[in-house]
């Protein structure tokens, strides 16, 4: 009676390992082959159609390497095995035919932590509004003899980056002013960068770091941003400026 209760449990028991791997099988993600970094894109705010470039960024010692995206239908890739192994952060940035006032080129950048290699492609969401704060939206204020700069937008970006003018410039200044025109328009923060020699051509992620403390919670609706380049002490400039309610 015991063998055959012994030889009962057999077929039992190897039953329950043979339904355990193959569950084990349906749970378990094949590698693909051509694994890739996936910026998708959904929704009405920002669309694959309406991007001029998308770039990943990263830094290889003391040097700058860069892969552009390709794109595929309502995305944007770039294959995995393209970019280095190892855990390291990326600086993914989009380039836009989205304006702002019309005129300026929208730019939103991301940091992006990944570690290759990867067996299966990585979905990155594209930014979904002007507050998602997986994103930072900048702007290109350019005009058409060469002065430019790039600008963050929010607050919460202190980023500029001014290029030198062609012609001989005695002094930059860049105004970022955050208002509130509710019941009549009304200051809620505002900051000025001046600098004469040696300070352009160079990203600057330090002067206007206290807006978010200044800010708090106040609402404000306007976003104010000049750019002047100064020609001569008597007052002669080259100005850019963007007037923008998000």
């Amino acid at each position: 009676m015991k063998r055959f209760f012994s030889l009962l449990l057999l077929p039992i028991s190897l039953l329950t390992v043979l339904a355990s791997c193959s569950k084990d099988k349906e749970n378990s993600q094949p590698s693909e082959t051509n694994p890739v970094l996936l910026l998708q894109f959904q929704g009405a705010y920002l669309q694959a159609g309406q991007i001029d470039s998308a770039q990943l960024v990263w830094k290889e010692g003391a040097e700058t390497r860069q892969v552009k995206f390709t794109q595929r239908n309502d995305s944007l890739f770039i294959p995995l095995g393209d970019l280095p192994d190892g855990p390291r952060s990326y600086e993914l940035l989009i380039f836009a035919q989205k304006r702002y006032a019309n005129q300026y080129q929208g730019i939103w950048k991301k940091q992006q932590l990944l570690s290759l290699p990867a067996s299966r492609s990585i979905t990155v969401a594209a930014p979904a509004s002007f507050t998602d704060t997986d994103w930072k939206p900048r702007t290109r204020l350019k005009d058409a003899i060469g002065h430019e700069a790039i600008i963050a937008l929010r607050p919460d970006d202190p980023y500029f980056f001014i290029f030198s003018a062609t012609h001989s410039v005695q002094n930059y200044v860049l105004e970022r002013t955050y208002w509130n025109t509710i019941g009549g328009p009304r200051t809620v923060a505002s900051k000025t960068w001046e600098c004469k020699d040696g300070c352009v051509n160079r990203p600057n992620e330090t002067f206007f770091t206290d807006f978010v403390q200044r800010i708090g919670t106040q609402p404000w609706n306007h976003i104010s941003l000049v750019v002047v380049f100064e020609t001569d002490p008597a007052g002669g400039a080259w100005i850019l400026n963007l007037e923008w309610e998000p």
